[in-house]
């Protein structure tokens, strides 16, 4: 949580700004300087979270984030559960090149899932100071060729996004298809090509690079990155890069006993610092599921219980599962 935000003054007397509700204004405020922000001006914020700290039903928070996002004010990806206030760099000024290396760690963090990530780099491109070569290149091929459309939020609370692909990215991905095609009449004429380009360029099957990347992750690590995604959640934590937690699981090679262990030490962990949270204690971040993985935390003990912290959900699903979970599949504590 940060000692402080920064929130421009001069908003105040802007049309637009004037013309939104109190409750708008109020959250809009909440946004940029709440205890959930960060320096970057885009973070996960579940909807619930708005509802417990404003004390606020949700059909009022729905209505204010409509406000918000019809006036230009933020962008809201629900799939992801992240906000984005737009222009906020302009004048949360990044001072020094160490606080530019932190916020690019802040935007690299961000999930797959987050479909605002042209939007925010073009913020950080043009309002952004002190930025390292590497964080500059990433923009640069994250702004070039991506306009996104955002839609209020429902009464179901869903944001609806969309992303149009510029011509030149549609002459690249019919060149790729070509040459695709080109490989697979290659394969037919010669009988000695290995079973890996058949695989890769059979008739029935043409995937494009980010889909075979997807493909690629095993069906033990889907459920115990669902599974961990979903305890991340609870103490506010991005989960990190799934492509680099999916390598870092790969090399420990786990089988269903050991992802039981995984499962319970990340819970264990998690239910720690959520309690030390709730009773108003500032516990250390969790690491990132790759780096978890890498430095073998789930060997680390948990943060010290405060006194008063109740029986924990885990226990009680232990109690009451008799610890099936080791003999059968492993994430089914998830569904607890």
């Amino acid at each position: 949580m940060r000692d402080y935000g920064k929130v421009q003054c001069v908003m105040w007397t802007q049309p637009r700004f004037k013309r939104l509700s109190a409750n708008a204004k109020l959250l809009h405020n909440y946004l940029s300087a709440g205890p959930h922000s960060n320096g970057l001006g885009c973070y996960i914020l579940p909807l619930g979270y708005v509802v417990t700290d404003l004390g606020l039903d949700l059909e009022t928070i729905t209505k204010g984030f409509n406000e918000l996002i019809a006036a230009g004010f933020i962008y809201y990806c629900e799939a992801a559960e992240i906000v984005m206030i737009r222009g906020f760099l302009q004048w949360n000024i990044w001072e020094n090149a160490n606080i530019a290396k932190g916020r690019y760690r802040e935007f690299l963090n961000l999930p797959e899932e987050f479909t605002y990530m042209s939007e925010l780099a073009r913020d950080v491109e043009e309002f952004g100071h002190h930025l390292p070569s590497s964080f500059k290149e990433d923009l640069k091929r994250l702004t070039n060729g991506y306009e996104t459309v955002s839609k209020p939020l429902a009464n179901d609370s869903e944001t609806v996004s969309k992303r149009f692909r510029t011509q030149e990215q549609e002459q690249e991905q019919e060149q790729e298809q070509e040459q695709e095609q080109e490989q697979e009449q290659e394969q037919e004429q010669d009988k000695t090509l290995s079973l890996s380009v058949d695989n890769d360029f059979s008739d029935s099957t043409k995937k494009t690079k980010n889909e075979k990347r997807k493909n690629s992750y095993s069906e033990d690590f889907e459920k115990f990155w669902g599974y961990a995604r979903g305890q991340y959640e609870k103490i506010q934590n991005p989960v990190g890069n799934k492509f680099e937690a999916f390598t870092a699981f790969k090399k420990i090679k786990p089988d269903k006993p050991a992802c039981a262990r995984l499962c319970e030490s990340l819970a264990n962990q998690v239910e720690a610092k959520h309690a030390l949270q709730v009773a108003g204690k500032n516990p250390t971040s969790l690491k990132h599921l790759c780096r978890w993985l890498t430095k073998r935390c789930w060997e680390d003990e948990p943060d010290p219980m405060p006194n008063d912290t109740s029986y924990s959900e885990l226990d009680a699903w232990a109690a009451g599962s008799g610890g099936e979970c080791y003999e059968g599949e492993c994430y089914e504590v998830g569904n607890a």
